[in-house]
């Protein structure tokens, strides 16, 4: 995208998230089993000079309510370092919910034995219900769950949090972007997993399932929302004010607060799609998902062609004999002689992935760049929502989608974005399979000047 001339590359979101993915209906979505966990959401973030990151920092009031305001802002934010995000590190795993907005989250309910329509004939247990009838999550209920918070819970749960971004020196706009240079850029790929070699002699990296992949989402929630007052004054009190910045825009609800309560009319709310083009069944088309979108009582499928930004499928780098991958032949170098120190596949993989990568994984991957027009996109399904694989709006690829913006940010002004994670159950990808998929998420920003 030749128009960019700022980059804020968040490089290092890495999330590690096991799902065991089981079937339940061969009509839509999946549930994920119990015994899968995240393992935990590790993010850095890191920028250029032009534009400046800020952990979210969270104060109680004597009233009960809730402040928010920026931490000191500087080009490198490590989520590890600050007790607000402490959260991230004892996840529990993520079920498949939909959602348009970021405020409303449909989560899948099924048919049981003890339903009337199943008892008349008019279902099948473990049938999906129709739309109509599915529970919606309007106060972060379901929102970053423990295991133990989640219990045996089907019903859909996913991550959210919250950071500041300024830019000190111009108005720019803000998208998610991918870069040539090896070290950066946004991606959601499977995971390689250290397995036991089948004579005993240690470990090799293996390819996963990275099926689940592809139903990732990640969104961005935004808006111009002047904060609280109390915020401010705060902010004022803290030692990383900084004088530039008196003005803080973004104000979102708290856990248990409904959309009702509190409603921006400025929220804006955009969706990265990342392997675009990757299935299940191996081809390499898109489909256009529908995520579902509640107005009043009403649950149905919607366009999101003005808010989604897709990216093609990512893949691991091969070496140069294109018999493995980049990855693996790092592991065998790193783990070459010490393997006998390493009793577990779980200990080895730390190791290696931890100590050794250091959570550095975008020298490995073959990022996939990004589809230039959604709206083109669009334009080119059929009547089934199939794009096909020759198309040529989905080949045009740029490092970052034209049209879609995740915010403005004004010179000076700190702006609070709330970033959710989630397994979209309307993805095509989110039905009729069983795998385990661990993957792994980087993400960059990139901003023009206005």
């Amino acid at each position: 995208m030749n128009k960019i001339k700022t980059k804020l590359i968040a490089s290092l979101l890495s999330v590690l998230l096991a799902a065991a993915m089981i079937v339940v209906s061969s009509y839509a979505w999946l549930t994920i089993s119990s015994e899968p966990e995240v393992g935990g959401l590790k993010i850095q973030i890191g920028s250029s000079n032009s534009i400046m990151l800020a952990a979210d920092t969270v104060v109680e009031n004597g009233d009960g309510s809730v402040s928010h305001y920026p931490g000191e802002f500087s080009s490198v934010l490590d989520f590890a370092d600050y007790a607000t995000y402490d959260y991230l590190g004892s996840l529990g795993s993520l079920t498949p919910v939909s959602t348009y907005d970021g405020l409303h989250w449909v989560q899948a309910d099924f048919y049981t034995d003890d339903d009337p329509e199943v008892q008349q004939g008019l279902a099948l247990p473990g049938q999906m219900k129709p739309y109509s009838q599915l529970p919606v999550d309007k106060s972060l209920q379901y929102a970053n769950l423990t295991e133990a918070q989640k219990g045996n819970s089907t019903k859909g749960c996913y991550v959210y949090l919250d950071f500041w971004v300024v830019s000190p020196a111009r108005n720019c706009e803000l998208r998610i972007s991918t870069s040539n240079d090896s070290d950066t850029g946004s991606f959601v790929i499977g995971q390689m997993v250290p397995v036991a070699n089948g004579d005993g002699s240690g470990y090799v990296l293996a390819d996963g399932n990275y099926t689940a992949a592809a139903s990732v989402r990640l969104g961005f929630l935004t808006n111009q929302e002047t904060a609280d007052y109390k915020d401010v004054q705060h902010y004022l009190g803290s030692p990383d004010y900084a004088e530039a910045y008196t003005h803080l825009l973004g104000r979102f609800q708290e856990p248990g607060e409904t959309p009702g309560q509190y409603s921006a009319i400025t929220n804006r709310f955009t969706i990265y799609e990342p392997n675009g083009n990757l299935h299940s069944n191996g081809s390499s088309h898109y489909q256009i998902t529908q995520p579902l979108q509640v107005q009043g009582n009403n649950i149905a499928p919607a366009d999101i062609s003005d808010r989604l930004t897709v990216q093609l499928e990512n893949r691991w780098k091969m070496d140069a004999t294109n018999e493995q991958t980049m990855l693996a032949r790092e592991f065998f170098v790193a783990t070459y002689g010490v393997q006998d120190k390493y009793n577990s596949v779980e200990a080895v993989a730390d190791y290696f992935y931890n100590r050794h990568l250091q959570g550095v994984y975008a020298p490995y991957v073959e990022k996939g760049y990004f589809v230039n027009s959604t709206k083109a996109l669009y334009d080119e399904a059929d009547a089934n929502g199939f794009v096909a694989e020759d198309s040529v709006a989905l080949h045009i690829a740029d490092r970052a989608t034209d049209e879609i913006v995740i915010t403005k940010l004004q010179k000076n002004i700190p702006q609070r974005i709330r970033m959710f994670v989630w397994l979209e159950g309307q993805d095509a990808d989110c039905v009729n399979f069983g795998s385990i998929s661990s993957f792994l998420i980087n993400l960059e920003f990139a901003g023009n000047e206005m």
